[in-house]
């Protein structure tokens, strides 16, 4: 049973793909837009099964498979489904937002892509009104609804503190923070809460396995933002748009007056950024210790979504969830 389960599972990520594809067909009337639907969902770091490590779609299959032994894990597939196009569907705005060209897009419209944002979010809620198909109870199918409809307002939220942010000349550390956390958590912690929410109906499981779906996105939404200013990663546009991410808002606002003033000065400016200016100020970036700063704080989200997990690890086997988000990473 075991093997049999297992196998299942691994067959479990091309499901949710065959399945999103289907509704996507369904759902769209016009073939070119759904195939322009599906390229989207196809491009690497849109689709959330790929995102940095984080995994959380096979993540929510792995959750119910641990949480409801007795059930199939397959009955998971349109949750996962839901979350899936509800974050691409943001990894999308994101793009738009910052005008920035998603890797692999082959004539990139922003205007496109802008009316994909709206259509993947509308699929995402037929996906989870699906959930009711597999058997499940309409109350479970309103949470799902409801947890994507929480989840959509947070990050619209933050994208508008967002906006407001990359405004001011020097925001605060405590206001990068708060829009790492809106923009990441939110989405993982309805992707969490539909994962536990359909296997059990245990309110401190489904309260812990939502917090550590929260932490974990954290954790690798800020990842991200270190990789994206590393040096080397010239195809990484935080520093040549000067996006107030946390270790560029470290940078400038916790530095020492009098250092790497000449950088500072170049973020804050508003001409292009020259190819050496941009490698200056990655440099920067770590000897200040904007970079160390990033990577203890994303240490400590994983160390806290892994204490999210340690509460349930004498009741249900998580050992493979705990894997494939990179709970347990060294």
């Amino acid at each position: 049973m075991a093997l049999s389960r297992m196998v299942a599972l691994n067959d479990l990520r091309g499901q949710v793909r065959d399945y999103t594809d289907r509704l996507v067909a369904q759902e769209c009337g016009i073939a070119p837009f759904a195939q322009y639907l599906r390229s989207l969902l196809g491009l690497p770091g849109l689709l959330l099964s790929e995102h940095g490590g984080s995994g959380l779609v096979p993540a929510t299959l792995l959750t119910f498979n641990a949480l409801a032994p007795g059930r199939d894990p397959a009955d998971a597939v349109p949750g996962a489904a839901a979350g899936e196009l509800f974050y691409t569907a943001f990894q999308v705005l994101d793009k738009v937002i910052d005008d920035e060209v998603p890797q692999g897009a082959v004539d990139w419209d922003p205007l496109s892509a802008a009316n994909a944002v709206a259509a993947l979010q509308s699929i995402s809620y037929v996906a989870a009104l699906d959930v009711g198909k597999r058997g499940f109870p309409p109350e479970k199918v309103a949470r799902c609804i409801r947890a994507l409809s929480t989840a959509y307002n947070r990050v619209a939220e933050t994208q508008h503190l967002d906006r407001l942010s990359e405004a001011m000349p020097d925001p605060t550390l405590d206001l990068a923070l708060q829009i790492t956390v809106g923009k990441s958590a939110p989405i993982d912690q309805a992707i969490g809460q539909i994962g536990a929410g359909l296997a059990t109906d245990d309110p401190e499981v489904v309260r812990g396995l939502t917090e550590f779906a929260a932490d974990i996105g954290i954790h690798w939404a800020l990842v991200n933002d270190l990789n994206d200013v590393l040096p080397g990663n010239i195809h990484k546009s935080d520093v040549r748009r000067r996006k107030k991410s946390l270790p560029i808002v470290f940078f400038l606002t916790q530095t020492p007056q009098g250092k790497y003033e000449a950088e500072k000065r170049c973020l804050r400016a508003t001409h292009p950024i020259a190819p050496e200016e941009e490698a200056e100020i990655r440099t920067a970036l770590v000897e200040s210790g904007a970079v160390d700063y990033t990577a203890v704080l994303a240490e400590s989200y994983r160390i806290k979504a892994g204490k999210a997990l340690d509460r349930f690890g004498r009741r249900f086997d998580l050992s493979r969830l705990r894997a494939s988000v990179g709970v347990d990473a060294p």
